[in-house]
């Protein structure tokens, strides 16, 4: 906050090559802050009509949106992911597997949303906090998406 209140106050035109690096600091340190919503699915068009509707409700949204585990695994090891929504169809793993390499391979801890079914078990261990039918309307994942990041907004 103070980076940005310093260079809002700077003359752009007169900038020195030390104010110059700042800019540049802050610029990386906004790219670094941001939260993403990582979408994994089986299904391309599944995940275009999520990303449609998450993004018709609220468009300061930031998604990221994946048909491999794998790649969504490496992806998020160097971003912060806020929402992990899979769908437990994923491919080339199962659903357990995967919770299993992203608890111990990742330092933040996204809220998980599962689409499909899975047992209570592995619903306490990983902390899924919402469980959602495969077949939802994407507008209703959406409204549920938008309800979880208010409440931790507001927490």
């Amino acid at each position: 906050t103070y980076l940005k209140y310093y260079l809002n106050s700077l003359d752009n035109g007169k900038m020195n090559q030390d104010s110059q690096e700042l800019v540049k600091l802050y610029h990386y340190l906004q790219e670094v802050q941001k939260e993403y919503i990582m979408l994994l699915s089986p299904s391309i068009d599944d995940i275009m009509d999520y990303e449609f509707d998450i993004k018709k409700l609220k468009s300061d949204y930031t998604i990221k949106s994946f048909t491999d585990p794998l790649s969504s695994i490496k992806w998020a090891m160097n971003n912060s992911v806020k929402i992990l929504i899979i769908d437990s169809n994923i491919q080339g793993s199962n659903l357990k597997k995967y919770l299993d390499v992203y608890h111990h391979n990742l330092l933040s801890r996204a809220k998980i949303i599962i689409l499909g079914q899975i047992d209570e078990n592995t619903k306490k261990r990983y902390d899924i906090i919402e469980q959602l039918a495969t077949n939802i309307s994407p507008y209703l994942m959406a409204k549920s998406i938008k309800h979880i990041i208010e409440l931790s907004v507001n927490n």
